[in-house]
């Protein structure tokens, strides 16, 4: 079976690929595991070839943009922030390294004499990662960069659509010189990520929808999964906001990247006082984007129309179609082009709230005050983040505190983190864990050594029997 790679922008198939079977996964793995052997034991040889790899990433930063827009429509300026972070991340991950020893634990000593134990951080093995097409650079590298600094083997699956991403992200590891097969590529589809859920991974990491990463949990058996699911973010809005501020965040905040970011802002619920201003200030707001500057094309065209659908079953419903919404034939005809829609909510109770919409459509609804906003924003169980708008900065901690989400945002829609580290979801959103991926690359460990040639006292024959 193939798998195309597509340009999202004008519809033209750049490279078909052949979609990697059972077997071949497997042996994939195999290869993985024995080359990160003698790749977990050399600490220095692990540093060096990181550094090495960040500045392979610098030199060729142009080109990884360039690609990562041609293959899933990110505009320029995203598409190289992307990069740049990821660059920065080396460092970060360095440092992570170095501040990676064992720590003591304490015992008793009158129950263990001459006793020292202390944790240790050790590797997984070979990790599995099955990765998204939103972020087809940042994402797998986010997730790469911890795993081979650890110690780790990688066997990557990038998504279908990004195929071309994640074949550039083998090749740039053997630029800088990584051990050969240490990271190894599985193209393919959902298949292809079943296979190797089912594998010899020792891990895997899966970033993506709810729908498939329940399909991920139930296929992996025993093995461990750090899962990120997508999110249904909501923005409450106060009758105290800037408006200005809050337009500008929540209009990019939903609709760069055509809102294809489980962190995009969803829903927003808006004080009755203040929404219809801030309605005013978005339309206004989106009505100076430009589509291939400020935001791209949908990804696949079954995107697009669930947009399309949702929206106008919304306005059926009793909701009011503000602006955009309409598929554009510029930049190109043949490409995924939505211009950003701003819907005023009748209800929440339909489709295009409920789910998470993978989208650049903003809903607002208005909302008698800030106790009713939470309630509403609390009720999708995609809980990775949320966002408050207020000049009560005290006020948001607390309206935080009633949050049901991982992340809460206070008057931006969302801010990215150090290496992504303790970037989580909440209940269908995630794994629920805040540790960061740097420990989610290491198996804990514990070491005790008695150096003493006495017996304990509890012991057969000890001094206490």
């Amino acid at each position: 079976m193939q798998i195309s790679s597509l340009n999202p922008a004008t519809g033209e198939i750049l490279e078909e690929f052949a979609n990697t079977g059972p077997a071949d996964v497997e042996r994939a793995v195999a290869r993985a595991a024995r080359a990160q052997t003698s790749w977990a034991k050399d600490k220095t040889a692990r540093k060096q070839g990181i550094k090495d790899l960040g500045a392979v990433l610098s030199d060729r930063a142009g080109e990884i943009a360039a690609l990562i827009t041609l293959e899933t429509g990110k505009v320029t300026a995203d598409a190289e922030a992307e990069v740049a972070e990821v660059i920065d991340a080396v460092d970060h991950y360095l440092a992570c390294l170095e501040e990676t020893t064992a720590r003591p634990i304490a015992v008793p000593a009158d129950v263990f004499p001459a006793t020292d134990v202390s944790y240790e951080a050790r590797p997984v093995g070979v990790i599995g990662m099955i990765m998204p097409w939103n972020f087809p650079f940042y994402t797998p590298m986010m997730c790469l960069i911890p795993c081979l600094l650890a110690g780790n083997a990688a066997v990557l699956k990038p998504s279908e659509y990004a195929t071309l991403c994640g074949r550039l992200i083998l090749e740039l590891t053997e630029a800088a010189g990584l051990p050969q097969d240490l990271v190894q590529l599985v193209p393919g589809d959902g298949d292809t990520g079943q296979a190797l859920v089912r594998s010899h991974v020792d891990r895997v990491f899966f970033v993506g929808s709810r729908t498939t990463g329940r399909s991920v949990v139930a296929h992996a058996g025993l093995t461990p999964v750090h899962y990120e699911l997508g999110g249904n973010s909501a923005a409450v809005v106060l009758s105290d906001a800037d408006l200005d501020l809050t337009a500008a965040a929540i209009a990019w905040g939903a609709a760069y990247h055509s809102g294809q970011d489980c962190a995009a802002v969803k829903r927003v619920y808006a004080e009755a006082g203040v929404a219809e201003a801030l309605i005013d200030r978005l339309a206004a707001v989106l009505g100076t984007l430009t589509p291939g500057v400020d935001y791209g094309p949908y990804i696949r065209r079954p995107f697009l129309d669930l947009a399309q659908r949702r929206t106008a079953d919304a306005v059926a419903s009793g909701s009011r179609l503000v602006t955009g919404g309409q598929r554009l034939s510029e930049p190109h005809p043949n490409g995924n082009w939505l211009a950003p829609a701003l819907v005023e909510l009748h209800a929440d109770t339909v489709p295009l709230v409920m789910e998470e919409t993978f989208g650049n459509v903003i809903p607002v609804l208005a909302v008698p005050d800030a106790d009713s906003a939470v309630r509403h924003a609390n009720s999708s169980r995609q809980s990775l983040s949320a966002s408050v708008f207020t000049s009560d900065t005290g006020r948001a901690r607390s309206l935080a505190e009633e949050l049901e989400a991982a992340m809460v945002f206070v008057n931006d829609p969302f801010v990215n983190l150090p290496g992504a580290d303790h970037w989580t979801g909440w209940n269908d959103s995630g794994s629920g864990s805040m540790e960061s991926r740097w420990q989610q690359c290491h198996r804990k460990r514990v070491l005790s050594v008695h150096s003493s040639s006495r017996p304990r006292d509890f012991w057969f024959g000890g001094a206490g029997t």
